[in-house]
């Protein structure tokens, strides 16, 4: 076991080469048009469900549509693929290419079929080779590094750590690192599930406070990083 819980993950959910300072999409809202927007709310709920499962797994299909139909309100169907989207404007969970740590998803728009992998970590346009929504592909310019840094004491929690980009600009991934060093007997602060936060724009970390011998915790610093 490493010293210290030290994450870094330069996830790139729609490219490394996305635009870090447009101030072409709100701060609140994710996606920019009905697709995109649907099926971002959509993956939100997959990883929230994901994250409380007891295998780690996103729930079957079924399970998962229920899901995203209870929190959204909007209609949700399951579809084998992506040639049996009966009706327009309505996410779809697929059954095809489904498992343990993957996740499609589907949107019949009247410009084309909107596809989200968890895997590919985009949502593109099926049949459109290299489309992918939404944003502009630039070359990556003026990159800081934006930290907050969290004082845990209480064990057996999991508080979700965010770090927020500064001056509108985009976050490209992000970590976190811990301090003190991981203890004789493990225990430590450790990242439990992660995310690059594209329409709020910054990096979240859930972690898990652990300490075997909790009569003796040891406080922790958590300092979150987004690459901005």
């Amino acid at each position: 076991m490493r010293r210290s819980a030290l994450l870094l993950c330069l996830i790139s959910l729609l490219a490394a080469t996305f635009l870090l300072t447009s101030s072409a999409f709100a701060r609140t809202n994710a996606g920019f048009n009905i697709a995109t927007k649907r099926l971002e709310a959509a993956y939100k709920i997959a990883l929230f469900e994901r994250r409380f499962s007891k295998d780690g797994c996103y729930p079957p299909s079924a399970e998962l549509a229920k899901a995203i139909h209870k929190s959204t309100k909007h209609k949700v169907g399951v579809a084998p693929n992506t040639g049996h989207l009966a009706h327009l404007n309505e996410v779809y969970v697929l059954r095809q290419g489904a498992s343990c740590g993957h996740v499609r998803m589907a949107f019949r728009a009247i410009g084309g079929i909107y596809v989200l992998d968890s895997v590919q970590g985009t949502i593109r346009i099926q049949g459109r080779k290299g489309v992918a929504t939404p944003g502009l592909a630039r070359p990556l310019r003026s990159l800081i590094l934006a930290t907050k840094t969290f004082h845990l004491t209480k064990v057996d929690t999991a508080p979700r750590l965010e770090t927020f980009c500064p001056g509108g600009r985009y976050p490209v991934g992000g970590g976190m690192i811990t301090s003190p060093p991981t203890g004789a007997d493990g225990d430590s602060v450790y990242p439990h599930s992660y995310e690059r936060l594209g329409a709020q724009r910054g990096f979240h970390v859930s972690v898990v406070v652990f300490d075997p011998s909790p009569g003796s915790t040891t406080p922790r610093d958590v300092t979150v990083q987004a690459l901005c």
